[in-house]
């Protein structure tokens, strides 16, 4: 036993003895290590990348742990680039282009000392964590299919959203809460915010609309938390809706109702989907109106002025632009429709004031209630909507999240009754009936008739109830042409009835 421990450090002394003759820089130890944790059942490969499940869990793997020879010969090229850079004083006009200049530079230098293993995985780990934001930038490659990243402590692995497997734990993990803060701060330095004991919370908004939270202590128990949310626009479209199993009916009332100026809040909680419906359903908005989008700090929210004459517009809590103000200057802009990204304080009472003025708004709102606590949340402080101006509330659309899925759990609509008819008393006895007109993802078509959108699209066409049930129909047949074929959607939905 102790000749195999004497060979085996004689033989790591041997290695590291002929990495140091070579002609590579200063050895700089790499931000973050690479775990053994590996999957057994593969669903997916590409780019160093193995996902997959092993031991009852999912597994999102960024290349394979390295041996002893292959982390000095990394590090060694990593401090060899930074001299470079130095050196040739690098101008590069983003971290992608550095990222890819940095990982040529690394082959040239593993090929011109023999070095046969790993080459492609060390220069690839080394350009990240010199010209990237080490674990940040390589798992923000996979955008397409990473939703959050999320590090609970410093040293703990990375783990992540994926949007078709759910939570998945990564393989890799900072080395320590410094190396974590130094690639968070080169992550949001385009920002121009950084995170230190001066500003242990951060809110940051990446170039590609991705938003960043993060916290150090005192505030963060563990060390540090860090979570990001991905933004990619490709992820949301009426297609991929379609193909996760919302049906075409549900989502061609939707289109009813926005062509039918209804008032629509997407109520859930976090993660549920509500923004990506939000956002998705706005394809529905007819080209020509003027629609302003108004959204706090980060700008998730994104039409392209092709299609929507779009205003957006953030407010700050920092700021004498908070939302509440800013709600109220949007209507100085001559709105035709108003996008609020989401409802929290006293800025609801103005939006509901613009909905009962003519102009309809469409929002988010984070809560896990049901139709009739919608509404005494709406009543109830920090809210406080007034009595007169709540009626202004159209539907309600309730997501829900089962494990990986975001499904449509109902979509009620409100019409607050008169006189002695029968309905739901609130807070201040005034009466409403609840319709729900979409339970368990599935559109209730034996009530329709009766639904309230469709008699406003029936009156706004001057068509009968029936004709406006036709034409739901007829739309959602449109839609899902969708499911398997490929067109431009944007042009498509435009030029439905052309």
């Amino acid at each position: 036993m102790f000749d195999a421990i004497y060979s085996l450090k004689t033989f790591s002394r041997s290695i590291f003895s002929a990495v140091q003759k070579t002609d590579i820089g200063n050895a700089i130890p790499l931000s973050f290590r690479i775990s053994n944790d590996m999957p057994e059942d593969i669903s997916a490969e590409g780019n160093f990348r193995k996902i997959g499940r092993a031991k009852g869990q999912n597994i999102y793997s960024v290349g394979s742990m390295l041996s002893a020879y292959e982390n000095s010969m990394l590090e060694r090229v990593k401090g060899d680039i930074i001299n470079k850079s130095i050196k040739e004083n690098w101008e590069v006009r983003d971290s992608g282009e550095g990222i890819k200049k940095a990982y040529n530079s690394a082959i040239e230098m593993l090929n011109a000392c023999n070095c046969q293993n790993n080459c492609e995985l060390i220069a690839y780990l080394a350009a990240h964590d010199t010209h990237g934001s080490g674990p940040f930038s390589i798992l923000l490659e996979d955008s397409k299919n990473i939703e959050e990243i999320m590090i609970n402590k410093a040293e703990s692995n990375i783990t992540l959203y994926h949007s078709e497997l759910g939570f998945c734990k990564t393989n890799m993990c900072f080395k320590n809460g410094t190396n974590l803060r130094f690639m968070l701060n080169k992550l949001i330095n385009e920002s121009d915010k950084e995170i230190s004991s001066e500003t242990p919370i951060v809110e940051a908004q990446l170039y590609d609309g991705s938003r960043v939270h993060a916290q150090i202590k005192p505030f963060a128990a563990n060390g540090a938390v860090v979570s990001i949310r991905l933004n990619n626009e490709n992820k949301i479209s009426i297609k991929k809706l379609l193909n996760k199993g919302i049906d075409a009916e549900v989502l061609a009332f939707f289109w009813h109702a926005i062509e039918a100026d209804a008032n629509i809040m997407v109520v859930g909680a976090p993660a549920s989907g509500k923004t990506s419906l939000l956002l998705a359903a706005s394809s529905f908005i007819p080209a020509f109106q003027r629609v302003i989008v108004i959204e706090e700090e980060a700008n998730e929210l994104k039409f392209g002025s092709n299609f929507i004459n779009a205003v957006n517009i953030q407010s700050s809590s920092n700021s004498k632009a908070v939302l509440k103000d800013q709600v109220v200057n949007a209507l100085h802009l001559r709105p035709d429709r108003l996008i609020i990204g989401e409802l929290r304080g006293e800025e609801t009472k103005d939006v509901f004031s613009a909905g009962n003025l003519g102009v309809p708004f469409m929002t988010t709102l984070h809560s896990n209630i049901d139709e009739k606590s919608l509404i005494s949340r709406l009543s109830s402080r920090p809210m406080s909507v007034e009595p007169h101006t709540i009626s202004a509330l159209d539907i309600a659309i309730f997501m829900k999240k089962e494990q990986s899925r975001r499904i449509i759990e109902k979509v009620s609509e409100y019409e607050w009754v008169v006189n002695n008819e029968v309905g739901i008393a609130d807070a201040e006895n005034r009466r409403y009936k609840v319709v729900n007109i979409i339970e368990n993802g599935r559109l209730n078509t034996g009530i329709l008739k009766k639904s309230k959108i469709m008699g406003r699209y029936a009156m706004i066409n001057t068509i009968s109830v029936k004709d406006a049930i036709e034409e739901l129909e007829s739309k959602a047949k449109y839609l899902d042409f969708l499911k398997e074929n490929q067109v431009d959607e944007t042009e498509y939905i435009r030029n439905y009835g052309v």
